[in-house]
């Protein structure tokens, strides 16, 4: 299981400033929001170990016009290249922010751990057989594994990785911490609009009485939703964080 991006208690409770009657939901809205934020930047953004992972065929290859890069649902071409040149030298990780590698393994016979493979000599060495592509602030934010002076095997399944990717929780309230306002919105227009509904004239906002009562509801901001279910301001303000596999 991913490990939670916000704390429930000392982020979305807070934030929200939640009623007991309310918790439920707001809980519901934190599950579903934060998987939807992990689909469209295309990785898990909390630190976490990710164990077992295999190199899979699918994200590069050519056609009679030339080679072409799956980036998410779209296919965009890349003009007349090799597909060896793409993928050769260059293991894709399934996340970003990769901050360090426990373990690579390369198996011709690897078929995704269906088999006897990946034995004790299967083993790579950092530095030697491979290194992370770092960038200045010592992250490998492109989740970019380099094979040291030779190709990967390009057998699928023939290459298991065990590594730690990902934001830490002092990054997420500090430099990051524009992904979990991001996220608070979101849930916070997901929960108004939501008890707006059961409400024939809205959520009130506050009572003010001065002989007589005077009611104010929640205006509804009319923010628009994208097919990811999200904000299209959270799919604006995620943006430099979305991982684009090149």
């Amino acid at each position: 299981m991913l490990p939670s991006i916000l704390d429930f208690e000392s982020d979305v409770r807070e934030y929200l400033g939640l009623s007991s009657s309310n918790a439920a939901l707001a809980e519901f809205y934190h599950r579903t929001t934060e998987a939807a934020v992990r689909r469209y930047v295309g990785h898990g953004i909390a630190q976490n170990t990710y164990t077992n992972e295999y190199h899979r065929r699918g994200r590069i290859g050519s056609s009679g016009s030339g080679a072409y890069v799956q980036v998410d649902s779209e296919v965009l071409g890349v003009g007349n290249l090799e597909s060896g040149s793409v993928d050769g030298h260059i293991l894709q990780l399934d996340n970003s922010f990769v901050r360090s590698i426990t373990e690579i393994r390369e198996d011709f016979s690897g078929k995704f751990g269906q088999g006897d493979g990946f034995g004790a000599g299967t083993t790579l060495s950092s530095g030697t057989d491979y290194y992370l592509e770092l960038d200045s602030t010592g992250l490998c934010k492109s989740g970019r594994v380099i094979r040291h002076h030779r190709n990967w095997c390009n057998e699928p399944g023939s290459i298991r990785v065990t590594y730690v990717a990902g934001l830490t929780s002092a990054e997420l309230d500090d430099e990051y911490s524009f992904v979990k306002m991001a996220i608070l919105h979101d849930i916070q227009d997901a929960m108004e609009s939501n008890l707006a509904r059961r409400s024939e004239a809205g959520v009130i906002k506050k009572k003010t009485y001065f002989g007589d009562v005077s009611t104010e509801y929640v205006v509804q901001s009319g923010e628009k939703r994208a097919a990811t279910g999200l904000l299209c301001q959270t799919e604006a303000a995620l943006m430099t964080i979305k991982r684009m596999t090149l």
